[in-house]
């Protein structure tokens, strides 16, 4: 099969059989139209022939192109799919993706209120609430 099959064959399995969501379809088929653009690239004309290293290759290139970790993340999941489902399906003989492992991405702290900064926000909604009683009794 080609790449175009292979691929088209994948995304039909996660709309009908998986039932993502349309919008995970879409993000894993750009994915998967960017990951063939550059294996035209490095001349690697089947899934079946991409190795460990070619994924490395990729993912430096994802790198270079200033992508963010989780976007990057999100490239390596739906890689991670796409050649189970090739081995599963029997259309590649390997997987390089078992060895990928996700990029860490630092976790965001959570905005919070300091206690005092919550004393003076109630405060104010309660200074706002006596305000509007007073107004709606004159």
């Amino acid at each position: 099969m080609s790449y175009n099959q292979d691929k088209e064959e994948f995304i039909k399995y996660l709309q009908f059989q998986k039932h993502y969501s349309i919008n995970t379809v879409e993000s894993y088929q750009r994915s998967l139209n960017e990951f063939i653009d550059f294996l035209k690239s490095e001349s690697i004309s089947h899934f079946n022939d991409v190795k460990y290293t070619n994924i490395r290759g990729y993912l430096t290139y994802l790198n270079e192109k200033k992508l963010s970790k989780n976007s990057i993340n999100n490239r390596i999941s739906c890689l991670r799919s796409f050649y189970k489902y090739l081995v599963k399906e029997e259309l590649a003989e390997n997987n390089p993706m078992i060895l990928v492992e996700n990029i860490k991405t630092t976790k965001r702290n959570p905005d919070f209120l300091f206690p005092e900064e919550m004393v003076d926000l109630l405060d104010v909604l309660k200074q706002k609430m006596i305000w509007e009683f007073v107004i709606k009794r004159c």
